[in-house]
């Protein structure tokens, strides 16, 4: 299985939102950890919750993140993943997972991306900003588009190769790369990972013909200097009394029709729990 491993704080319905659509979508191939932090009682009770409603999932409150990052690492398997608590994987996996493993076993393509596709060709929501799209790239197994990432403006979506929305990784590839810097929050290890990139890495990234993931930024937490809830925002206080309250996100409600970007606001539709 792919270790897939998720970093939160304060966040537990967008997690719950999260959890769900990779227990619907992600054809069984993810063995997950979420990694979380809260500020107060209330955003504890948060996870309380979700942790009873995927009891399954492995559970790991954050002490000191940089350590609580390598310890899981180091007991993960040769494939990982990260998410973030506001990634959705809202379409189904288009490969199981001996198609994945033997497609990045070879080591000759650096990462396997979730969130990009043909359809993902808006840069930034917020300003409908393009992206750059790479000009050539080709289909191996009718399945995964590769293309080289180097050929292609740095910090632009298809020519970032280290990201925590989704990419899938070697794990000592990771290991590798964040062995190598300081960092104290899940901005601080994606972003400074392209500073310490090995000149020696693969050229080539990949992903399905369509992107099955995608972040809907509606809050911000943290250090995060992103921008976020212009359109459909819900401050994490509202979320989390809401879902305290019995109102769980709706996964099958929501409206993913119109996917366009890695990042997109989406509104997250919420139903009363029927016992509450």
């Amino acid at each position: 299985m792919i270790s897939g491993i998720i970093f939160t704080k304060n966040r537990a319905l967008q997690l719950d939102l999260l959890l769900q659509s990779i227990e619907k979508n992600g054809n069984n191939i993810f063995d997950l950890t979420v990694l979380y932090r809260h500020t107060n009682e209330d955003f504890k009770n948060g996870y309380d919750k979700v942790k009873s409603r995927f009891p399954d999932v492995n559970w790991v409150e954050e002490s000191d993140f940089q350590k609580d990052c390598f310890d899981i690492l180091q007991k993960a398997s040769e494939l990982v993943s990260f998410f973030v608590d506001d990634n959705i994987l809202y379409s189904p996996m288009q490969a199981d997972y001996e198609q994945i493993k033997s497609f990045l076993s070879p080591k000759e393509v650096y990462c396997l991306s979730l969130r990009l596709g043909a359809n993902t060709v808006v840069q930034n929501y917020h300003t409908g900003t393009l992206c750059i799209l790479p000009q050539q790239g080709l289909i191996v197994d009718k399945t995964f588009f590769v293309w080289n990432w180097k050929s292609l403006p740095p910090f632009t979506n298809f020519s970032y190769p280290f990201s925590v929305d989704g990419h899938i990784f070697n794990k000592d590839d990771v290991l590798d790369v964040i062995s190598k810097y300081d960092f104290d929050t899940p901005n601080a290890f994606e972003g400074n990972a392209t500073r310490f990139l090995p000149e020696d890495i693969p050229v080539q990234m990949s992903s399905f013909k369509k992107s099955v993931l995608v972040n809907t930024p509606l809050n911000l937490v943290g250090s995060s200097e992103n921008a976020a809830g212009k359109d459909f925002g819900v401050s994490i206080e509202d979320f989390n009394l809401k879902y305290l309250n019995g109102h769980i996100p709706s996964l099958e409600e929501m409206d993913f029709s119109n996917v366009v970007g890695c990042h997109q606001e989406l509104e997250i539709i919420l139903n009363k729990e029927c016992n509450v």
